[in-house]
């Protein structure tokens, strides 16, 4: 093999692990923020249902600040490459999904769509190509609404 080939393939190896290594930082402070909402949303159990919408009001701020950290992501994501990625933060975006659909049961008595959860995460439509909120993390996110339920 030539040694140009192999170091453009070296080269492309290093990129793309800095790469996962800057989405893994950015997930990080998504991750934060999961601990924090699920950490106040698990209080329901010992919760008077009277209650439920200060319990919610205390966790919406941190669902509104949810779509920096997306938006980190999406910057970091190339085009195209999402499907490769998403593993990276797929388990806090389940979780996330979890307490936007979990808010809105408490509030209304009514599932969140996943256009829903799309709009009130900031989950843009030209983000397509580097991030989408996929079917399979929604659906996570609704059977651990009915796990809690």
């Amino acid at each position: 093999m030539d040694p140009k080939d192999l170091e453009a393939i070296s080269s492309s190896l290093e990129e793309e692990a800095k790469m996962r290594e800057q989405i893994r930082e950015a997930t990080s402070e998504l991750e934060k923020k999961v601990r924090s909402m699920t950490g106040l949303l698990n209080k329901i159990h010992g919760t008077p249902t009277s209650q439920f919408p200060e319990l919610v009001s205390k966790i919406r701020p941190y669902i509104a600040t949810v779509h920096t950290d997306l938006a980190t992501l999406v910057e970091l994501v190339k085009p195209e490459e999402y499907w490769r990625v998403k593993d990276i933060w797929a388990k806090q975006l389940q979780s996330t999904v979890y307490v936007v659909c979990m808010c809105e049961w408490l509030t209304t008595g009514k599932l969140a769509t996943i256009e829903q959860v799309s709009s009130e995460l900031g989950v843009k439509a030209e983000w397509q190509d580097r991030f989408v909120l996929a079917s399979e993390d929604y659906l996570h996110g609704v059977i651990s609404v009915s796990n809690e339920l």
